[in-house]
């Protein structure tokens, strides 16, 4: 019996093992490699796709904000006292205070801050009263037809019930700019 395997399996064995080699290195790695890069790409893809239906409704609720606050903007340009009505506005204020039986002890208007469209009058006034009046009051400005801005508010008293209150408010009033051209 001969033992000697000949020469030709040796040779064929590592021939087809030199294949096998060369196909996973030359062919099946890269190619899993790029299946894979391919995956990640339409995986991308698909969620920027997903994600276009939340950029449409965050794209709505910018346009709804955007027409509120033109609206809004609107609403203000048209509700700034003219310059010749300021003196009107005040009394009116007062009257608002009156009204609502508080009584004015001070006010005194500031000097108007220019703006480029707008000026702006500061007022201190104290007044005094219960405090559902200074309340009353103080909801009766906020329903005037001109912006008037409490910038700060300083409430003093006692404790008891219907026992007076003193109030102090820094207001700034607007009003138009005369001295605009257009």
């Amino acid at each position: 019996m001969n033992t000697n395997a000949p020469r030709g399996h040796w040779l064929i064995t590592l021939t087809l093992v030199g294949a096998v080699t060369a196909y996973l290195m030359l062919v099946f790695l890269p190619g899993k490699r790029t299946i894979a890069e391919r995956r990640r790409e339409l995986r991308n893809k698909q969620e920027f796709i997903l994600s276009a239906g939340q950029v449409r409704t965050q794209i709505h609720a910018v346009e709804e904000d955007l027409a509120r606050t033109r609206d809004y903007c609107d609403l203000w340009r048209g509700r700034p006292a003219t310059s010749a009505g300021v003196a009107a506005l005040f009394g009116d204020i007062t009257e608002r205070a009156r009204t609502a039986g508080v009584h004015t002890t001070r006010f005194v208007p500031g000097t108007a801050i220019e703006y480029e469209h707008l000026r702006r009058i500061p007022a201190t006034m104290v007044c005094v009263g219960s405090f559902v009046q200074i309340q009353a009051f103080l909801a009766g400005l906020e329903t005037a037809k001109q912006r008037i801005w409490v910038k700060e508010l300083k409430l003093e008293g006692g404790r008891g019930s219907g026992e007076t209150v003193e109030c102090e408010l820094n207001l700034a009033i607007f009003a138009d700019n005369p001295d605009i051209s257009d």
